[in-house]
């Protein structure tokens, strides 16, 4: 479902947007405000004209807005107009669209029409009784930060999505009203990361271990792998037929919203095998939204090495939890959905280790820093060798 990344930055010079560095984001993409982005243009069709960026209306932020004049050609043809980018460009990274809009001397018909469309999916921001609604009555700025999954068509017959914001090459507005508005501080908001586990547990997230899973907390004296502490697990079976089981539990207000609406597309860990032994079928199974990988199967994309004693980081794209109902094409039975707790259950016996996890918003790409302990990375079941950490 999820194909949000990571941020629009000086790569939008070549509109490639590989989106792949979590360090950059969580920073907002201005398309318009005081200058149009590289690569934008604002264009008017059917009775709508840009008569640029001025600063002699009303201005939201900076100096300079941009002014629109508008007048349908006819009662059935509404005006458009379109910021669109020489190429096109991923949703990745980002979460939804935010800009401010003033009505300046807008007149309205008896059945307004204000349509906004990105990747061809639709809301309207004229329509009663929405939560996006403008009220163009009030000539003021009204500033509307709409999440991309609000976009999306669903396939009522349970399958998953029918459609979604994959790319934002145009970004339009049709409408029949008449006057002239303006626009400003029009940006693709960014989705940011979430660091779970590091030097300490974020706010609103507790550890629990059951059935022989004991967290003995984050230690220094101890294998590290970033920073100056990593979280020890102590796990025996309870009995051979039991496994133990440890949980990164969130609190409801934590896990109230959706992956789509949090820009969330996998999960990324640090884990050390420390002394743990393996039985002769070991199970190490990762649980999100309740379902499951096996990260000890022969073969898999991103099995651990129990038996490698070095610190191993794992990045796991949701899509890999994904039960998909052949029945009705490719598209999702189930999928990651909400993010309550991650859970491991496994029948190792030892103390192992597990550090920097977190929720990723982007490509996962692991950035060199200064050594301390060597690390195989498994990186979206590609080992990446000669990485240091």
């Amino acid at each position: 479902m999820l194909r949000i990344c990571a941020l629009l930055s000086v790569v939008m010079l070549s509109f490639a947007l590989d989106a792949n560095a979590d360090e950059n984001s969580g920073i907002d993409f201005a398309i318009l405000d005081e200058s149009l982005a590289d690569g934008w243009r604002l264009v008017g069709d059917k009775g709508a004209h840009s008569l640029g960026l001025i600063g002699g209306g009303p201005v939201f932020n900076g100096s300079k807005a941009a002014a629109i004049e508008a007048q349908p050609p006819t009662k059935i043809i509404n005006w458009s107009l379109e910021l669109s980018a020489t190429q096109s460009v991923t949703s990745s990274g980002f979460i939804g669209l935010r800009f401010a809009f003033h009505p300046g001397d807008l007149a309205m018909p008896a059945r307004p029409v204000f349509t906004l469309y990105i990747d061809g999916l639709s809301i309207d921001l004229a329509r009663e009784s929405h939560r996006y609604q403008f009220d163009f009555a009030n000539r003021q700025w009204q500033v509307v930060e709409i999440p991309f999954d609000v976009f999306d068509l669903v396939n009522n017959y349970g399958t998953g999505l029918r459609d979604q914001v994959d790319a934002v090459d145009t970004i339009r507005i049709e409408s029949n009203l008449t006057g002239t508005f303006y626009l400003d501080e029009v940006c693709l908001v960014a989705a940011s990361p979430l660091l779970v586990l590091d030097e300490s547990l974020a706010d609103g997230w507790r550890m629990v271990g059951n059935k022989g899973a004991r967290p003995q907390g984050l230690l220094e004296d101890s294998p590290v792998f970033n920073g100056t502490k990593a979280a020890a697990i102590d796990v025996k079976p309870s009995s051979p037929i039991i496994n133990w089981s440890l949980d990164l539990l969130a609190s409801p207000s934590v896990a109230s919203q959706s992956v789509a609406q949090q820009g969330f597309v996998g999960l990324r860990f640090a884990f050390h095998p420390g002394d743990i032994e393996a039985p002769t079928r070991p199970v190490f199974t990762l649980y999100i939204d309740g379902l499951s990988l096996d990260l000890a199967r022969e073969s898999h994309l991103y099995q651990l090495d129990f038996t490698n004693q070095q610190w191993q980081i794992i990045e796991i794209p949701f899509e890999a939890f994904d039960l998909i109902n052949y029945y009705y094409g490719i598209e999702p039975l189930d999928q990651v959905d909400i993010v309550e707790s991650i859970r491991i259950e496994g029948n190792l016996t030892g103390t192992f280790y597990i550090d920097d996890v977190r929720l990723l918003t982007g490509t996962p790409q692991i950035s060199a820093i200064p050594q301390a302990t060597s690390v195989e990375a498994l990186s979206w079941g590609r080992i990446k060798a000669g990485f240091h950490q």
